[in-house]
């Protein structure tokens, strides 16, 4: 379970850099030209990206009492501060990619099925929820939007890889 776990948040970290490549090259205008798109916008999209990595790790430090995830402490979430920039929300999501895969190498399996009653989400809903459903939400929500971007550049005609788990998998031809 940890391999999948690690694989994936090496994974998340990986296309996400290479989306900050992508984009770093992005003019401001570029970035924030209202698109087809439920976010409006590459950079909306992008920061939402950023901000909702922030917001899960901040459910699992809830849930684990603090034991994992302590750095984000008790300061204004970038949920809170919408992100003025590209590279401020670069800065976000480097810091939460680089937390995400300490605290897969740090997690306990046992810590996977600790749980919270009458949770509040973001979207004030209340939920029973684990540190294992926060960190399958967080995976899917990255790759699904990852999704979204990579049909922005397809339509832009720029050239990515941004889908491409089996350099990852061991064993796989590369």
């Amino acid at each position: 379970m940890k391999d999948i776990l690690k694989l994936y948040a090496i994974y998340n970290r990986d296309m996400n850099n290479k989306i900050m490549e992508i984009l770093s090259d992005f003019p401001d205008e570029e970035l924030k030209k209202e698109r087809n798109i439920y976010y409006k916008s590459i950079f909306n999209l992008f920061t939402h990206i950023a901000r909702a990595g922030w917001g899960y790790q901040k459910g699992i430090q809830i849930i684990s009492k603090n034991k994992y995830f302590s750095y984000l402490g008790e300061g204004v979430s970038p949920v809170e501060k919408k992100q003025s920039s590209f590279s401020e929300a670069s800065g976000i999501l480097k810091e939460t990619d680089k937390a995400f895969i300490e605290f897969i190498e740090s997690l306990s399996m046992d810590d996977l099925n600790c749980k919270m009653e009458k949770f509040k989400m973001y979207n004030n809903r209340i939920v029973d929820v684990s540190i294992w459903e926060i960190i399958t939400q967080h995976i899917t929500h990255q790759i699904h939007h990852r999704g979204q971007l990579s049909q922005v550049l397809d339509e832009l005609n720029i050239e990515h890889d941004i889908g491409n788990i089996w350099p990852y998998v061991k064993g796989a031809d590369k």
